[in-house]
């Protein structure tokens, strides 16, 4: 270690006083009493293994114990050293997720207003017809009853169909 900032001691658990100026990970690695230090430093080695190999710097991310959710970029010099830097994502993530789920509810109450619009527009199609053989089969007990149980479910169709606008517009 060169130089550090306070998240390098959150993300990997270490107590200020052990952090010094020229340790090394394999010395983090054996810190025993901290095994998120332990896993971390050891992914650490990892990466700089094949970001040495490769030539290329590596991105990762790592879920803390404690739920945050770290990225870790990982960019070795050419000197044989390597600067790491942790950025605490989970703020960002969070927001993301929200914003995404925010689109889908916006997706889904537009899907569900234009099925509810063309939904009303064949009922009123199907309620102006009945209404016209209501008039037809006066005196036709039958023929008259099957016509209301036809109204009563395009009657029972508006009521689904205002109840659908009303999720549409929230």
């Amino acid at each position: 270690l060169v130089a550090w900032n306070s998240l390098f001691l959150q993300v990997l658990r270490l107590p200020q006083e052990l952090v010094r100026q020229g340790l090394s990970f394999s010395e983090i690695v054996t810190f025993k009493d901290n095994q998120g230090a332990h896993d971390l430093a050891t992914d650490l080695a990892t990466m700089d293994e094949r970001a040495r190999r490769t030539g290329k710097p590596l991105m990762s991310e790592r879920e803390r114990s404690d739920g945050r959710l770290v990225e870790i970029f990982h960019n070795p010099s050419a000197d044989g050293g390597f600067v790491t830097t942790f950025v605490d994502v989970t703020d960002r993530r969070t927001a993301e997720k929200a914003a995404r789920q925010a689109q889908k509810m916006e997706s889904l109450g537009q899907m569900t207003g234009g099925i509810a619009h063309d939904f009303n527009n064949l009922l009123t199609i199907i309620v102006g017809n009945l209404d016209l053989l209501k008039m037809r089969v006066t005196g036709d007990r039958k023929a008259e009853r099957h016509v209301e149980l036809a109204l009563m479910g395009a009657d029972r169709g508006a009521k689904l169909t205002h109840q659908l606008l009303a999720f549409a517009r929230r």
